[in-house]
């Protein structure tokens, strides 16, 4: 058995607006993360997977819902298990140009959680555990004395990374983490993520609107569509037999290297964009836009059920449409 480290339950986070109906960024989602794995969240901007990433945290206060960590409800914890809670779980942010302070030595920037939960002993201690985690994503220790402006896109996310790991933690949400990156850099941080989380045995919430990262990276792959999850499942599954359109038509749209083989290649297209504040109240919420859509699909909401071991899907059409080969 796996051992489980978050368990979300029915989790919401609405967000008000003044004079206007309060959008639900999360509706009821659910899933567990287990010790080791990544999890992959996909969808299009704006379907709510930062939202979730970080409600799960705690970085945002939740709805309703639940969400335990080790067994503990985390929007529950008293101030001492949240400070303890806070040194087992990090972040690494989509935009390394905003996420770390500019009049910050590199140094300063890599000991902050060192010097908050009070893990160094003096200051040469401090300074070679800087030095260790420097090195241990790629940099030099003559870097902790410099300032962010004079690094690459790139070396900041390393930067970033460092400092999430200079608490020892064993959960990183990577909300975006390479998305602000240039293509071959993206490559090497995923690299650097992968062979971080085999030597430290991590587990990652790694939140992505790259399918083909997400593939490389993940070991299992919600798909998010406003607010909701409309598949879930084992990444070689999902993407191999995809069995929600939406998850079709997202899959389809990922290029194929061979010209050939891409030209051959059956097209797939939503009607009209997804609108986060026009949200149907009832029915399902890709109805307007799915190609498969019948009036069943707009009388009564798609629950997420288990269509084969492993593999969740909310269509009522799953049957009929069957699973796309990649």
């Amino acid at each position: 058995m796996r051992e489980k480290l978050f368990e979300v339950k029915d989790l919401c986070k609405s967000f008000s607006r003044p004079g206007k109906k309060a959008v639900r960024a999360v509706d009821g989602v659910s899933f567990d993360i287990y010790q080791g794995e990544t999890l992959g969240i996909v969808g299009e901007s704006g379907c709510g997977k930062t939202t979730c990433g970080r409600t799960v945290i705690g970085l945002y206060a939740k709805t309703s819902g639940l969400v335990r960590y080790r067994g503990a409800d985390i929007h529950t914890m008293g101030k001492k298990d949240y400070f303890a809670y806070t040194k087992k779980v990090q972040t690494v942010f989509q935009d390394p140009y905003t996420s770390l302070d500019p009049r910050m030595k590199v140094s300063d920037l890599v000991a902050e959680g060192i010097d908050i939960h009070h893990l160094a002993s003096s200051r040469r201690e401090r300074l070679e555990r800087v030095y260790e985690l420097l090195e241990l994503v790629g940099l030099q220790p003559e870097h902790a004395e410099r300032y962010i402006h004079e690094f690459s896109g790139g070396q900041r996310q390393r930067i970033c990374i460092a400092r999430a790991l200079a608490v020892d933690p064993e959960f990183l949400l990577c909300d975006e983490a390479i998305s602000a990156l240039d293509v071959s850099i993206q490559a090497q941080i995923v690299n650097l993520l992968m062979k971080l989380q085999r030597q430290k045995h991590l587990t990652y919430m790694f939140i992505a609107h790259d399918l083909t990262m997400v593939r490389y990276l993940s070991d299992r792959v919600a798909v998010m569509y406003l607010g909701k999850i409309v598949e879930l499942g084992e990444t070689d599954a999902l993407y191999q037999g995809p069995l929600h359109p939406y998850t079709q038509i997202l899959i389809a749209a990922v290029p194929i290297a061979d010209p050939a083989a891409e030209a051959e290649r059956q097209k797939m297209l939503p009607k009209g964009e997804a609108r986060a504040d026009e949200v149907p109240a009832n029915g399902c919420r890709f109805y307007a836009r799915c190609p498969y859509a019948c009036p069943h699909c707009a009388g009564e909401p798609p629950q997420l059920r288990e269509a084969a071991p492993g593999h969740w899907v909310a269509c009522h059409r799953t049957e009929e449409i069957g699973g796309m080969r990649a």
